[in-house]
Order: structure tokens, then C-alpha cells, then sequence
């Protein structure tokens, strides 16, 4: 019998920080998942230590390596390598508080329907102070961009999602970049799913100097054109003119990053992005212009 909960951690050059994950995981009070390590090509004795934990079997440990391709690649082979009902991410920097995979499945177990996608949690640092805000008051069910630009929830979250679900919405992958917005994600699966929101900590969390979140201009200037398609989705679904012009105005800068030729023609709002042209040539020199 399979795992109800598979924790995936894609990683790369992270042997210094996986220890701390690893000893979390020892520590829950459910042993009901399956640690789904995905490496992205690390140069450093991620195997070895990863090697010596299996075979210690305090817990179930599955590895899989791939060549250097992004997180977001790594995400993809994951998620097809997993036969658990639900998934969560954790980052290599991360850690988890002791009853999260509990919790997890028994609140799971409590509240599953077939409209819901998976559940949101909230991220702490070690000092235990939330990541941003707390979730609203009163809302038990919502879309991701609702939680967000609805009900002004500040700051990332612990997301677990339905596997089948995010087999169902795979990253894009573009040839040259090795970078692209997991919103890109969240994005498609809002437009047919909601989430159970929970205001309780799943997730402790710290930026490192080394992460993605570190590093987000660096990584958008690098990989401009998963950022098109997020920016050209967004300004669909965005809900008011306001919304929608900042998405337009973001499209814009990203193709001028890319160097992209007729994309205001290729536009579905090409009267906003010939208007926002001027705001996205200000934003790319003052946001961009010393990034490498």
C-alpha cells in the first residue's frame, strides 16, 4: 500500500542545509509518506548523504537524479514519479513542525471533496513568527489568486496539492531557461479547483542568500519568457482594469527582456500594451538594469 502523503524536495548543491529537513521528517508523529528527493545534477555529496539515510530506513526515502534542468523540471518528474494521493514541496532550506504530516492527513481525510485541490497552510521562520499574515477570517475555501489579491493574504504558504491534480498541469518547458513561476501552475488549477485554507503553521522556512527567493530579479531577467506566458495568462483572468493593466504592463517588460519581436500584435489587449509601454520601459531600466 502506497503512502497517502509523498514529500518532494528538489535540490541541488544543498547537502549543507538537507540535514535539517531530514531530521523533521524522523520527527513526525505520523509516519504515513514518502521523502521523493528529486536532484537537479548536484556537484557537492548530496548522494552520499542522501545514500546513508536509506540506509538507515528511519524513514521511507525515494531518490531519483536528472540532469541540470530547474526546479521546475525537477517538479514535473516528481510529480510523475509519485503514487501518493497528495504532495507537498519542501524546499531543500525547509523544515517541517513535528504534527504537520498528522495533521495533513487528518484534516484531509475530514474535508476532502472532489471540488478541492489540495490544502493552505501557513510558512513560519524558526523564530515562529508567520511568513507575512495570517489567513483571513473566516474563509475556509478559496482559489489561490483570491486568497491573495481578494482577501489580502501577505506572504508564501504551505501548499499540498492532489497528485492527480498536478499531473493534470504540468510546468511549461522552454528551451534555455531553467526558471518559471510556480504560479504559472497555481493559476491553471484555480480555474478549476479550490483550496482548504487553514490557519495553522505546516512549513518553517529561511531564505538563504543562495535561493530563489534571493535571487527573483537575477531570475526573471534570466528566464523571460516563462514569465510571458505567466503575465499573458494573468491579465486574462485578472478581475478588475487596474489588475489587468499591471499584468499587461509586466507582459511588456518581459518581452523586451526576451527581445521577443511582434508581441503587441500578438497581444489580446493590444490597445492597454501600446498604453503600458512607457511604464514597462521604466520598469525594466530601473528593476533590471544592473541585474546579471
Amino acid at each position: 500500500m502506497s503512502s497517502r502523503l509523498t514529500i518532494f524536495t528538489p535540490t541541488y548543491n544543498r547537502a549543507y542545509t538537507l540535514s535539517r529537513l531530514y531530521e523533521s521528517l524522523k520527527q513526525q508523529t505520523c509516519k504515513n509518506f514518502i521523502w521523493l528527493i528529486v536532484d537537479d545534477g548536484s556537484t557537492d555529496n548530496t548522494y552520499e548523504l542522501i545514500r546513508s539515510w536509506m540506509d538507515e530506513k528511519l524513514i521511507n526515502i525515494k531518490y531519483y537524479r536528472q540532469r541540470n534542468s530547474g526546479k521546475h523540471v525537477a517538479h514535473n518528474v516528481g510529480v510523475n514519479l509519485c503514487d501518493s494521493e497528495l504532495f507537498f514541496c519542501v524546499d531543500s532550506d525547509d523544515w517541517l513542525p513535528d504534527y504537520a504530516v498528522e495533521f495533513i492527513i487528518k484534516f484531509w481525510e475530514n474535508n476532502y471533496s472532489p471540488e478541492i485541490a489540495g490544502i493552505v497552510g501557513l510558512k513560519a521562520f524558526e523564530s515562529g513568527e508567520v511568513v507575512g499574515s495570517y489567513m483571513p477570517k473566516g474563509i475556509t475555501k478559496s482559489t489561490l489568486f483570491d486568497l491573495y489579491n481578494k482577501y489580502r493574504k501577505k506572504g508564501d504558504t504551505a501548499l499540498i496539492f492532489r497528485t492527480d491534480v498536478l499531473k493534470k498541469f504540468p510546468f511549461p518547458v522552454i528551451d534555455g531557461e531553467k526558471f518559471i513561476t510556480e504560479n504559472i501552475v497555481y493559476d491553471m488549477i484555480d480555474q478549476e479547483y479550490q483550496l482548504l485554507v487553514v490557519n495553522k503553521v505546516l512549513y518553517y522556512c529561511e531564505y538563504l542568500n543562495d535561493g530563489l527567493t534571493r535571487n527573483a530579479f537575477r531570475l526573471q531577467k534570466n528566464n523571460p519568457r516563462g514569465y510571458i506566458l505567466y503575465y499573458r495568462n494573468r491579465m486574462k483572468i485578472a478581475p478588475t482594469l487596474s489588475l489587468k493593466f499591471k499584468y499587461i504592463t509586466m507582459y511588456s517588460v518581459y518581452n523586451m527582456l526576451a527581445g521577443e519581436k511582434g508581441w503587441i500584435k500578438s497581444s489580446p489587449y493590444k490597445f492597454l500594451t501600446l498604453i503600458s509601454i512607457p511604464f514597462a520601459i521604466a520598469i525594466k531600466f530601473y528593476r533590471y538594469r544592473n541585474v546579471k
